[in-house]
């Protein structure tokens, strides 16, 4: 087995910084994911822009006006919750032209009942903010995990994440997980700022890059992050988390619909 890190960046929300970002990615030949607010279309993006982003990899659906969707349903509002995620993306796919096969749950928020509106709403998977995935083995397609999100995760975030983990240790990797994650956990709640956050992530690359190498393993590091809080000082990190993924051969860069074919080959095996 070799070595590999599959990487998915996520941008999330739709902002004007997210095309500058595209150009960064697209310089290096590397793919994103941007779940797109429909509301910021004709504010901060326009459809150049949006076909742009899908260009550099694929764009995904995050609602239309980014409201909390499990707050809608506890108040019994069905049909406008179903509507945030049909209409948005038949939006999405007239405007682009493109079929729109995720959905980001807006505040990472979902329940059981939301997973199967997004289902029947036409959407083959969801992303979610969960934390701390780093391994290609998803059961949910509906809930898929992520790494890292650029804003300070709350303590019940890490708890929850903690918990998980400690209750499905099976071998030498997961070990390896619980370490990785009680080591990093203190120091993202630690997090005063953005471009704190981005040199964490570096690091935690760095970290799980040296792990593969040295035992052939097999990773998966989804980040996600909002251009809106990217500043100077955040490009300038952003710009090196990006050159070393570029100069290092072990990290692939990929779309969460490729992520997802990946999911479903190893769950077939």
């Amino acid at each position: 087995m070799k070595a590999k890190i599959f990487v998915l960046l996520f941008f999330d929300d739709g902002c004007g910084k997210d095309v500058y970002i595209a150009h960064m990615l697209r310089q290096r030949n590397m793919k994103a994911t941007f779940a797109i607010t429909v509301k910021n279309i004709g504010n901060d993006l326009d459809k150049s822009d949006l076909m742009y982003l899908a260009e550099t990899g694929e764009i995904m659906s995050h609602g239309i006006i980014h409201t909390n969707l499990v707050k809608l349903l506890k108040y019994g509002h069905l049909d406008l919750v179903y509507s945030e995620l049909r209409d948005s993306k038949i939006f999405l796919e007239k405007l682009s032209g493109l079929r729109i096969k995720g959905f980001a749950y807006p505040y990472g928020a979902y329940n059981e009942l939301l997973k199967n509106l997004v289902n029947k709403a036409g959407y083959e998977y969801a992303r979610s903010i969960d934390l701390l995935s780093i391994t290609p083995i998803v059961h949910d397609k509906y809930a898929i995990p992520v790494t890292m999100v650029d804003y300070r995760p709350t303590a019940l975030q890490l708890l929850r994440s903690l918990f998980r983990l400690r209750f499905t240790l099976s071998d030498g990797l997961d070990y390896f997980k619980l370490k990785l994650f009680e080591e990093y956990a203190f120091k993202y709640a630690s997090c005063a700022s953005h471009v704190s956050i981005l040199k964490l992530m570096l690091n935690f690359l760095k970290e799980v890059n040296n792990y593969a190498k040295r035992y052939n393993r097999i990773f998966s590091v989804l980040l996600v992050l909002h251009g809106r809080r990217f500043n100077h000082n955040s490009f300038k990190i952003f710009r090196a988390i990006l050159d070393y993924i570029k100069e290092n051969n072990t990290f692939k860069t990929l779309t969460l619909s490729k992520y997802v074919n990946i999911l479903n080959y190893l769950l077939s095996r």
